[in-house]
């Protein structure tokens, strides 16, 4: 019995999934777009404008064309729900579970400053990757063993500049600054079951203090006329080790034999680190002006093969050490968005993006259920002397998503999510 339970902790271990959790408010995969109202009203094709200082987020070059002290605080409220149903073997056919149904709030703060004619600096703050996910009825849960509730969050302090190097040409380029945080709890089994049904004999728990990872960002911009402007933006990746607390729990069964062998076999609590990649972007995007009128059609590469694997090491425990292959592809964002200025002081927007999931099915999981999309937006401003107000209302609408039989997790079924966010921003400029 000892030695079966040792066997069950070890392959419990290297059997971990990868520890971020699913898609829900962002673009592809984990990533984050909701960095400004007036954006998002566009769908997030804002690669090719240059209106406020969230182009800090968007494309450096951007902040090129504002003129003096300009402040952005941007902040949004986003829903998300996920349903599953089991197809079997494990979970049965016809299982159904639900994620807790949390409200996640999405802020940022863009600053820029004009010194002279041709040079502007600013600074902007935001959260570009953060999701959690986290299943109801936790003692339930049948896919428990894979995850109860993952975090993955990250802020981006993005320290820019950028130069006009003639009247309708700015470059840029930005400093990414990223503070990373993670989180994990599942439960363990053992191996034989002694009950009629699996049991938990213990609780893993992984929790990362903040670590550091250093990238930059690049932009142009151009506009070869006054009613059209071309942009180009290149975010790098970032890697981060993650110094973590890892904490075995053991949960009693009341079966005397099984209870000792489990305090045998589970390591002491010790510290454990965690290391992956946040993927790099490219975009591009052009935007036309006419009359009353303003057309935006982006393209995004989101180079998700970065994030190939999760390594995980137990500093005290190192047979316990695994990578974790998550084979995610890069993959593609597409969005149009368009803008009418009804008069001076008001706009009305909307616009439409469909994003491709760059996670394999095989991989797809309780908390990597990440999916096709489709995103609806629309959205307004209003503006008074040196202030304007944009607000935004988006739904995003994800494809089922299956693991067709082939999960990695031996957990199949089918994930079903969607998403209503709202958002609104405050820019000043001084």
């Amino acid at each position: 019995m000892t030695l079966a339970v040792r066997g069950r902790a070890l392959r419990a271990l290297l059997a971990l999934p990868l520890l971020v959790c699913p898609a829900s408010v962002q673009a592809s995969g984990f990533a984050i777009e909701s960095q400004g109202a007036r954006a998002m009203g566009f769908a997030g094709a804002y690669v090719a404008q240059a209106a406020d200082p969230s182009a800090i987020f968007f494309n450096a070059a951007g902040i090129g064309f504002l003129k003096g002290k300009q402040l952005y605080i941007a902040g949004a409220f986003a829903g998300l729900s996920t349903d599953f149903t089991g197809e079997g073997p494990f979970p049965k056919a016809g299982t159904l579970e639900t994620s807790s149904r949390g409200l996640a709030v999405l802020p940022a703060i863009y600053y820029s400053q004009q010194l002279g004619d041709s040079m502007v600096i600013g600074l902007g703050v935001s959260r570009p990757f953060a999701n959690r996910s986290e299943w109801q009825n936790p003692n339930d849960f049948t896919g428990r063993y894979i995850c109860l509730a993952c975090e993955m969050a990250s802020w981006s302090i993005n320290p820019t500049v950028a130069f006009k190097l003639a009247d309708r040409f700015s470059i840029g380029v930005g400093l990414d600054v990223r503070l990373s945080k993670f989180q994990l709890s599942r439960r363990l089994v053992a191996e034989p079951n002694p009950f009629p049904e699996p049991k938990d004999v213990a609780e893993l728990t992984l929790d990362s203090g903040t670590d550091t990872g250093i990238g930059f960002n690049l932009g142009l911009l151009a506009m070869p006329t006054e009613n059209l402007s071309i942009g180009v933006a290149y975010r790098h990746e970032v890697k981060i080790d993650h110094g973590a607390q890892a904490n075995f729990v053991q949960i009693l069964t009341g079966n005397t034999v099984l209870d000792q062998a489990v305090a045998i076999a589970l390591p002491a609590s010790q510290p454990a680190i965690v290391s992956f990649s946040y993927p790099g972007s490219i975009a591009a995007g052009v935007a036309l002006r006419r009359g009353y009128w303003t057309i935006e059609v982006d393209f995004q590469w989101m180079l998700w093969s970065s994030f190939d694997q999760v390594a995980i090491s137990f500093l005290n425990s190192p047979a316990f050490d695994t990578v974790l292959p998550q084979d995610w592809e890069s993959t593609y964002r597409g969005a149009l968005g368009v803008e009418y200025l009804i008069k001076d002081d008001w706009e009305l927007r909307a616009g439409y993006g469909y994003d491709h999931s760059p996670a394999p099915t095989e991989t797809i999981s309780p908390f990597i259920h990440d999916a096709d999309r489709h995103t609806f937006g629309a959205g307004g401003s209003w503006k008074y002397e040196k202030l304007r107000l944009d607000f935004n209302l988006r739904y995003v609408l994800f494809r089922t998503s299956s693991t067709l039989g082939i999960s990695r997790y031996d957990y199949n079924g089918s994930y079903k999510s969607g998403s209503l966010q709202a958002g609104a921003s405050l820019g000043y400029r001084f």
